[in-house]
């Protein structure tokens, strides 16, 4: 059985795609599944056992897999490069998305009609879903769904990069580490929570036997160094200028992590870590934490919207209090560490 998957962005739908794996391997044990992706998903992708074949999408690849064979195709990106490979690769079975004569997007199956639906119903996405979306993954693959997890590996030198990192730090000396993401990408600047509220909370939680970790990319480079110049307590920096995997074993080390509905969020719940959503402008339905952790969501009638820009002050991560996410965080505490 050669299977197909067609997952190319962004970084973090890759990764939370990736519980189809565990069930694809369930309903065809003796299957070879090939995987192609761009290059965040293909350094989150990279190691996993589930996966025989991994791709860059590329135009070697999309030439040779022309060239090939499959027994079952899934597209879930609605990317024209994924959606017209889903149109010019054989394959006895299709699903997922793909493209008319005319270039439009369509669903290949029944299966997908629900997950196109959600591009094209505002009212549907932002209010009426009720479903995760690993679990419309599994509709659109006619999958069932078992709860399974995201799929990640780190490698023992990422794992011993981390280590290290904590040694450095003296991280290691029994204190729960309660990691901050105080980022997120370009296109959506609402999803990060505001720095005043990060040092209220830092305050807050620096009363607990705790160590405060900050993570952050390039982009938070500035303003993690404001918040470590500001905090009540001693803050540990954990750089921002790892490599993606780099950051990804750096995440490990936290027991509880606090972020927003962006890739941190994504490693937070593939490592199985306890997560403290903040969420407002991107639909919380969507997003399971597996039981482990808790989403603050904001209370605004507008939330969610998907704005890239917002129309009112304050903004629904504005209204995320610092004494709401601490008392989230008293709750993960009390539930234990986060096994991985």
């Amino acid at each position: 059985m050669r299977i197909l998957i067609l997952k190319l962005a962004a970084a973090g739908d890759v990764l939370r795609t990736t519980p189809v794996l565990p069930a694809l391997k369930r309903s065809y044990p003796r299957s070879h599944i090939t995987w192609v992706t761009e290059s965040g998903g293909f350094e989150l992708l990279k190691g996993i056992p589930s996966i025989d074949r991994l791709l860059a999408a590329d135009l070697p690849t999309v030439v040779g897999l022309g060239a090939e064979r499959f027994d079952r195709l899934y597209c879930f990106d609605k990317d024209p490069l994924a959606t017209g490979l889903a149109m010019t690769v054989p394959a006895e079975v299709k699903r997922g998305f793909g493209r008319n004569p005319g270039g439009a997007l369509i669903p290949l199956h029944p299966s997908s009609h629900y997950a196109y639906e959600l591009g094209l119903d505002d009212e549907l996405k932002f209010r009426g879903n009720q479903k995760t979306y690993p679990r419309i993954v599994f509709e659109m693959a006619e999958l069932e769904y078992a709860g399974d997890e995201y799929q990640f590996v780190l490698t023992p030198e990422e794992q011993a990069f981390a280590r290290e990192f904590a040694a450095r730090h003296q991280l290691g000396t029994g204190q729960r580490l309660i990691g901050i993401n105080t980022g997120c990408g370009p296109v959506f600047q609402m999803k990060k929570w505001t720095v005043e509220h990060i040092l209220g909370f830092i305050e807050l939680a620096g009363a607990l036997d705790v160590r405060i970790l900050l993570y952050g990319g390039p982009m938070e480079a500035e303003r993690n160094r404001i918040i470590v110049e500001r905090a009540a307590c001693p803050v540990v920096d954990m750089g921002c200028h790892n490599t993606l995997r780099q950051f990804a074993s750096l995440i490990d080390l936290c027991d509880v992590l606090v972020t927003g509905d962006t890739m941190p969020l994504h490693l937070g719940v593939a490592l199985k870590k306890q997560v403290i959503l903040l969420i407002g402008s991107t639909s919380w339905t969507e997003i399971d934490l597996y039981g482990r952790g808790v989403k603050l969501v904001s209370d605004l009638p507008c939330a969610p919207c998907y704005k890239r820009v917002c129309d009112f002050d304050p903004w629904c991560l504005q209204l995320i209090t610092p004494e709401q996410v601490f008392q989230a965080l008293q709750g993960c505490l009390s539930v234990g560490v986060s096994q991985p």
